[in-house]
């Protein structure tokens, strides 16, 4: 019986010391091993977050990077603010698109901007004030198909996209608010499928010329459509591969370019809502290389040329386009650096600064001078697609990848105390010359802040 009760107690002590011996493994891992694991864990967490670019070097100098001792181990390589795009001239990204941004527009009373995306969605941005840290947008989706361009109609009430898989133009009519504001937007009409081949050019003109919609093909299939859809005037242009097709912020005339012939025109004049001439417009300055694109100022007074050799050429033609007769009158020209992709042009409000984007990168010119003033490198990891400045000329809106980026005009700076200054030569009164050396000086505080001096 004792030897009984002896061995039973044994039998309880082992037991209870193989009980304790888990119980103590197992606090052993959960709190020294587990702790180790998710230190790690979140050393990769924050890597992943986008921080500052200065912020980061700080926090780099501060306290250098720890990292678990052992065998190594291959990671993920996670993406962090440092390789994210940063220009001084950079003021804020418009995101909100999930695809990649194909074209924009701005309203005519400058209050909006439209963009557009290849998954199938507009977003109709109020850009009124730029300062606002978040900004939103109202999401407008098109279904089953995304558009190439989108363009605002002259009384801001509405706006037009072209649409990539059926070809077709559809109108959507703008809903406001009670504040004013953009509360929706609903399809109004559709122009059905007339172009059997993409289209490289699209633009509207509601004016006192007449209500109308052109569309160009990259096959050079020219049409000029009114409102209801009917075809009033179409073409084979002979410009031979069409890069770029735009309508004259005047409203009446049409301007193809592309190779050989370089640049066609149309003159689209209608009277009492009817067509009344559709025929070969004024003679814009070719080239034997060829024309990429070309580019208006805020109206029909200046235009921009980029050529096939690299050369652009910035031209006044109030005359000619008032008259359709003459020849346009040379101001400046330059060179930009090409790439692979043919250039696309944006010329300021005030025609004295050039944006040419060749690739993902933005070369910005003194239209005056004819002088590089400065280049955004790479500023996005795919090509720019569609580049405006906005109606104050303070802002330019560069799209590309998934996001619009909106850069100070600081080359606009520049050139408007250049402009000043010859108008201070002249015989100006001196209220007037108070009025310049003011805006002048307004100019030069605002370069300091961009670390540039005017020279």
């Amino acid at each position: 019986m004792g030897d009984s009760q002896a061995d039973f107690s044994k039998n309880v002590f082992l037991v209870g010391g193989i009980t304790l011996a888990c119980v103590l493994v197992h606090f052993i891992y959960k709190f020294f091993i587990s702790n180790k694991e998710n230190d790690q864990q979140l050393v990769h967490e924050t890597e992943s977050e986008p921080v500052a670019p200065v912020a980061e070097a700080a926090s780099q100098q501060a306290a250098p990077e720890t990292r678990p001792s052992g065998k190594a181990k291959k990671r993920t390589t996670w993406k962090t603010k440092s390789e994210e795009f940063s220009h001084p001239w950079l003021l804020k990204n418009l995101k909100g698109h999930p695809g990649n941004v194909l074209h924009m527009d701005f309203s005519a009373n400058g209050k909006y901007m439209a963009s557009t995306c290849d998954d199938g969605s507009v977003l109709l941005w109020d850009v009124r004030d730029l300062g606002q840290k978040e900004h939103k947008s109202l999401r407008v989706n098109l279904e089953f198909d995304h558009a190439s361009h989108v363009f605002w109609t002259p009384d801001s009430k509405a706006f037009l996209v072209h649409t990539v898989k059926e070809n077709h133009i559809v109108a959507y009519k703008i809903e406001r608010k009670k504040d004013g504001t953009i509360g929706a937007a609903a399809p109004a009409a559709t122009l059905e499928r007339m172009h059997d081949d993409k289209v490289i050019g699209f633009g509207i003109s509601i004016s006192s010329n007449g209500r109308w919609v052109m569309s160009c093909s990259a096959g050079g299939d020219l049409l000029v459509r009114d409102l209801s859809g009917k075809v009033a005037h179409r073409r084979q242009v002979r410009v031979k591969e069409p890069h770029s097709a735009r309508v004259s912020p005047c409203g009446r005339y049409i301007f193809v370019c592309g190779a050989a012939a370089g640049i066609e025109s149309l003159d689209v004049q209608y009277e009492e809502g009817r067509l009344k001439r559709a025929g070969d417009g004024p003679e814009l300055p070719g080239h034997a290389a060829g024309v990429y694109d070309l580019a208006f100022g805020m109206d029909s007074s200046y235009v921009a040329i980029a050529y096939m050799d690299a050369t652009w050429k910035l031209f006044n033609v109030t005359g000619l386009l008032a008259s359709g007769s003459g020849k346009a009158q040379l101001l400046e020209s330059g060179r930009f650096s090409p790439g692979g992709q043919p250039p696309r042009l944006a010329l300021s409000p005030d025609a004295q600064v050039l944006a040419v984007a060749v690739d993902s990168s933005v070369q910005l010119y003194d239209t005056y001078t004819g002088k590089l003033f400065g280049t955004i490198d790479n500023a996005f990891t795919g090509l720019v697609t569609s580049m405006v400045f906005d109606s104050t000329n303070k802002h330019l809106f560069v799209a590309g990848d998934k996001v619009i980026r909106v850069f100070h005009n600081v080359c606009g700076l520049y050139t408007t105390i250049g402009h000043c200054w010859r108008l201070m030569r002249g015989n100006e009164t001196s209220a007037t010359t108070e009025r310049l050396k003011k805006t002048m000086a307004e100019c030069k505080e605002q370069l300091e802040r961009f670390n540039v001096k005017y020279e």
